[in-house]
Order: structure tokens, then sequence, then C-alpha cells
């Protein structure tokens, strides 16, 4: 019902309320806001998280997850990667992290720092095992006696598993703006993926540059996950 009700109004909607590709209007959830205008405004027009806060309305302690992910300033196509990247799209790991959230676990600007990547990691280790713990779907409540411990292993592996990520981020986001500004021939050393291998096929040594880069439809990200870059020699067009 609700799928039917969002779609016809979605329209109405960024017709007078989208312009110029930014959401107009109210920018946090106020009081004498419906449901309807919640999920329109925690969504900034994003399909993905439309249909994450259409699942989220369906649970009984749904309307304080959203106001949770409006307090910290968590909206549309954050909110989906926070469901998508980070909880794989699994709605009890996403409950969880949203309770981890709601305890203060991680501050606001780690959450951030995450969800500002390209590909955003989970908040929850899966491969920290703790006896006696809940799956993801059941309750584990706060009075657990393990539930500090949980959170101070899943604190601690997101913290260091946070920094290599976005070291490696600024690596080859550095390496793409010497690319782009420049458009010199970068040599580097790389990782010989089929996909690598497709993108310089024509060449007789391992370049790139940015008409190559553009020309195949790689962005940053898409290269970042292509090539790893150990050095990088920098030699004018001749």
């Amino acid at each position: 019902m609700w799928n039917i009700f969002i779609e016809r109004n979605l329209n109405e909607w960024y017709n007078t309320s989208h312009i110029g590709g930014k959401i107009m209007g109210n920018e946090k959830i106020t009081s004498d806001m419906n449901i309807m205008d919640m999920i329109l405004i925690m969504s900034e027009g994003n399909p993905g998280a439309i249909g994450v806060l259409m699942s989220m309305i369906k649970d009984p302690r749904g309307l304080l997850d959203i106001l949770l992910c409006d307090s910290l300033e968590i909206r549309g196509s954050k909110l989906y990667m926070l469901y998508n990247d980070c909880c794989q799209k699994n709605d009890g790991k996403f409950k969880r992290t949203l309770q981890m959230l709601r305890g203060g676990i991680f501050t606001k600007e780690e959450i951030h720092a995450n969800l500002n990547l390209v590909y955003a990691i989970p908040f929850i280790d899966d491969n920290i095992e703790i006896e006696g713990i809940p799956s993801y779907d059941e309750e584990f409540e706060l009075m657990d006696d393990k539930w500090d411990e949980y959170c101070a292993l899943n604190k601690e592996s997101f913290t260091k598993r946070l920094n290599e990520k976005t070291k490696k981020n600024n690596k080859f986001e550095s390496a793409i703006d010497v690319i782009l500004e420049d458009k010199e021939v970068i040599n580097v050393n790389y990782d010989k993926t089929p996909e690598y291998e497709e993108l310089f096929k024509d060449s007789n040594k391992p370049q790139i540059n940015s008409e190559s880069l553009y020309s195949k439809g790689l962005g940053v990200s898409e290269l970042g996950e292509l090539i790893h870059i150990n050095t990088i020699n920098k030699k004018k067009m001749k």
C-alpha cells in the first residue's frame, strides 16, 4: 500500500520541492510532518533511500529509527549506503547497527567519514565472535552482559578498518588528481585483472591518461578497484 502511495506522490513532490537538483524546504523532520513528508524529506529523492524508509516504518520502532537518522543527518544516499554497503541489505544487521549508533558507539564524525567514502565499510565486523551473542534476527538487549564487550570490539575493528580505507582512498585520489590535472602519462605497478588488460590492450606498456580513463567510462572508484598503485613515475607526453 505504501509503495503505491509514495509512487503516486513522488512526481508531484519533485515538481514542487526538487529544484535544480536540490531539495527545497525543510531539511530536518519537524513535529507537524506526516509520515509521507518524513519519507520524502529523509530520502532526498533517492529511490534506494525511499525503499529503506518504507521498510523502516513497518517496524514498531521504525519512527524512532528514522528520527535517529535525522538527528545524525543520515539521509538520502547516505541512508541507502548505511543499509546497502554497511549492512549488506540485512535487515537484522541494519537494526543492530542503528542500535549501536543510538548508543553513541561511533561518533557523528566517524559515521560521516565512513558514509562519505565511495564504498562505506560495515560498522559491525561479522568476523567478531563472542559466545552467546544473539544472531541478527534476535534481540540484543542493552542490559546483556556481553553488549559492552561486543560494542568495544566492533568499535576497535571499525576504527582500524576505517583508517586503512581512508588512507587507501587518499592514495587513489591523489594519483587520479595527477592524471586529470596534467594529462601526463603515468606508469604504474598494477595487479593484472581482465579489466585492466582491456583498458591497456593497445599499449606497449601499462599507461593511463585522462583520455583513456574517460573513453572507457571509468571514474575514480572504478579505477581504484582495478589498479593497485605502488609507485608513480611521471613522464611528459610528447
